[in-house]
């Protein structure tokens, strides 16, 4: 029983050393804007920034979409790879039809790996 305690404990130590290693707040979300391509396609753009001295393998951001009355109607998110020291992402996350329908959002979370 103790063995499996600790190879659980390994492979927990291996997963959080290998998970997020960059601040997100040196990754700042800037030029924020939705835009309503068609009638059936809304996108979020806009820039993420890697204020960091190491590449980000991985930058995944998170969006809260907000009806009229401020009641969350869904979320959208977007991903970039192998964002270099220096470099900004100019994303374009869509937003699923049945969602498109939104009128505020927000930046929830911007996840690094």
């Amino acid at each position: 029983m103790k063995g499996i305690f600790v190879r659980l404990a390994a492979v927990l130590l291996f997963a959080f050393s290998i998970s997020v290693y960059a601040n997100p707040m040196d990754l700042p979300v800037t030029d924020l804007q939705s835009i309503q391509e068609t009638p059936d396609i809304a996108v979020i753009t806009g820039f993420v920034h890697n204020n960091t001295a190491k590449p980000v393998k991985m930058v995944f951001i998170t969006f809260n979409l907000y009806d009229r009355e401020g009641n969350l109607v869904g979320n959208a998110k977007g991903y970039a790879s192998d964002l270099a020291p220096g470099e900004r992402w100019k994303f374009r996350v869509p937003v699923a039809a049945a969602m498109n329908r939104f009128d505020t959002f927000k930046v929830v979370e911007v996840k690094v790996y």
